[in-house]
């Protein structure tokens, strides 16, 4: 009898705990609460009209005691190494199955070695600072937004943001930003005079952004990623590539303005897709691009040919990039601006598709190997002055 009674304790003992765990979560008391491999918070959001709700916020990772001892042997046999955020509560293994999962918290994931792959829902409102920091061993990551969320300014919306900028481990590399590359929602400069630094892992070479847009300096001197998909944008703003030196390709099928600086600097962009909706290149948005259009091993090349929808091509929008062979500039562009495709020291032909064009001073200048051919649309040589292709008069 004295055990039934005890045993009968401890069930109602245990059932109160539960209801307890329950009412703390409906309640979002702040305390966090673990459920399979992941930590969580209940949190409260403010809807447009000011009411309020209840979200979910992860606040960790889970790891059992035997992946641990594996991952500190380097043994990643049988472990799941793709982590997916969960989008539901019933996903994340949380008791109120109507309220969202909205954000991943400051340090959520930090030091974590398991995945190579990160796929971070549309669901996912917020991201915290360094919520990714020294996961070295991550390869690829899908955001819906760069930086801490779609209305970041400043250098909370640089990609680097979730990675955050204190190093303590190995396989990091330390990038910097310029502050004057930065604006506020105002497009005021950041107010400071120190340079911004984030800490990325080496390993990270992919990257895919399902926004829109691509803000500000949002990858400014990311100096790790190779491949950037961005299937879903149309703005790409200024800087947002600036200096991304590994940078290999870029499809821009989508994309109808490119701004000033863009791109500038990506040294090892190579190849860029068009789409029929672009209509702005805005000055300096490809300066510096040495090996865009490269020629390949075997000595074949394809024609570099701006598509049919542009409307307005900016000033140094091509300069110095030296590989750069063959280009066609079509019907809509009437006027090559002031060093456009200036220092293209490899181009050997230039084809205007309009019925008249303007070439700019210096628009030329530096294309060595050009010689004469600078043709119309009928392959008829155009005749441009000396001072366009930057040639001294004696």
């Amino acid at each position: 009898m004295k055990n039934i009674f005890t045993k009968l304790i401890i069930l109602v003992l245990t059932l109160a705990i539960s209801l307890t765990f329950i009412a703390c979560d409906k309640d979002g008391d702040g305390n966090t609460r673990v459920t399979g491999k992941y930590e969580y918070k209940v949190m409260t959001g403010t809807n447009d009209d000011g009411s309020t709700y209840k979200y979910y916020a992860i606040t960790g990772y889970q790891v059992s005691s035997e992946d641990a001892e594996k991952i500190s042997n380097n043994d990643y046999s049988n472990i799941e190494r793709k982590i997916e955020i969960p989008k539901t509560a019933e996903e994340l293994g949380a008791p109120e199955k109507d309220w969202p999962v909205e954000e991943i918290a400051a340090g959520a994931f930090s030091g974590l070695k398991i995945p190579t792959q990160v796929i971070v829902g549309e669901n996912i409102k917020k991201i915290g600072s360094g919520a990714f920091a020294n996961c070295t061993n991550l390869q690829e990551i899908e955001l819906p937004f760069t930086g801490k969320s779609a209305d970041a300014v400043n250098q909370e919306k640089h990609f680097g943001f979730i990675f955050g900028s204190a190093s303590t481990e190995d396989g990091n590399v330390e990038i910097t930003a310029k502050p004057n590359a930065f604006k506020n929602a105002d497009g005021e400069e950041l107010a400071t005079a120190d340079d911004i630094t984030f800490t990325l892992p080496v390993s990270l070479t992919k990257v895919t952004v399902k926004a829109t847009e691509i803000k500000n300096s949002a990858f400014y001197g990311v100096t790790t990623v190779k491949e950037v998909l961005i299937p879903n944008v149309t703005d790409i703003q200024s800087h947002a590539f600036y200096g991304c030196t590994l940078l290999r390709k870029i499809d821009l099928t989508k994309v109808v303005n490119v701004y000033q600086f863009a791109f500038s600097g990506c040294t090892s962009l190579y190849k860029i897709t068009w789409g029929n909706d672009l209509k702005l290149i805005d000055h300096n948005a490809f300066n510096n691009c040495a090996k865009l259009n490269d020629v390949a091993s075997d000595g074949s090349y394809e024609v570099f040919t701006l598509p049919s929808s542009l409307e307005s091509l900016g000033k140094n929008a091509f300069a110095s990039c030296a590989k750069l062979n063959e280009v066609v500039i079509p019907a809509s562009i009437t006027v090559i601006p002031e060093s456009c495709f200036a220092s293209c020291s490899y181009m050997t032909k230039i084809q205007v598709l309009a019925d008249s064009v303007t070439f700019k001073a210096s628009s030329l200048s530096g294309c060595t190997r050009l010689n004469e051919n600078v043709l119309d649309k009928n392959g008829n040589k155009i005749a441009v002055g000396n001072d366009v292709l930057g040639i001294s008069k004696k």
